[in-house]
């Protein structure tokens, strides 16, 4: 029998992950899958945790849906601002689709505007569903991974996940110091600090209708 192909849903997406830290008295705590360490790894741990992730499966979207990656973006918020300099210093970003590296870039390739901004004032484009900028102030950056078709038919397309496809984000620290003092406040030794590192992956998700 032939195959009917269905209606084609397409919904504008973004998946979050963060890494917190955060043992104030009204703080959002510490992850109970995920530590600091020279390497994290976003998008693999806290399902069910709507602070720190939307995702629904571990490291896969659900269903058959497939997403296609336009932009990649980082949120990041730290109590104390020299841990901001330390970080677009000594933070690189691997985004691994499957077995593969799509996109390798040193944190401070988010930071082109060095500068810093206040939560309210981010503007994440056709967003319902905005990440959780918890913290009184923070930097997010993004990097454009998909040119605008319609002026450019020759742009490149953005990121493709297909259905059931692993994807995964590294985060790899080249300083020992900042590594030491993000695992200082995730024990609650600094009781007054606070630290956050989020990847956004924003796009464009499909899935057929039956």
């Amino acid at each position: 029998m032939p195959h009917e192909v269905g209606t084609i849903e397409r919904l504008h997406t973004i998946l979050y992950h963060a890494w917190i830290a955060d043992t104030r008295p009204d703080g959002l705590g510490v992850s109970k899958q995920m530590s600091m360490g020279k390497v994290i790894r976003l998008f693999t741990a806290d399902i069910g945790d709507r602070t720190r992730t939307n995702m629904l499966l571990t490291g896969q979207l659900v269903a058959d849906r497939t997403m296609i990656i336009d932009k990649v973006g980082l949120y990041c918020s730290f109590s104390n601002k020299q841990f901001y300099t330390d970080f677009f210093r000594c933070a690189r970003m691997t985004l691994n689709i499957g077995d593969k590296p799509m996109l390798i870039a040193p944190a401070s390739y988010f930071a082109s505007d060095d500068k810093q901004v206040a939560p309210e004032t981010i503007k994440v484009e056709k967003l319902y569903d905005p990440p959780p900028f918890t913290h009184k102030y923070g930097y997010c950056g993004f990097i454009k991974m998909a040119g605008d078709r319609t002026k450019d038919k020759e742009a490149p397309r953005g990121i493709a996940v297909l259905p059931r496809m692993g994807f995964e984000v590294l985060f790899e620290f080249d300083d020992d110091n900042f590594v030491d003092a993000m695992q200082r406040i995730e024990r609650g030794a600094e009781f007054a600090s606070y630290a956050q590192i989020m990847v956004m992956l924003e796009g464009t998700g499909t899935r057929e209708l039956l």
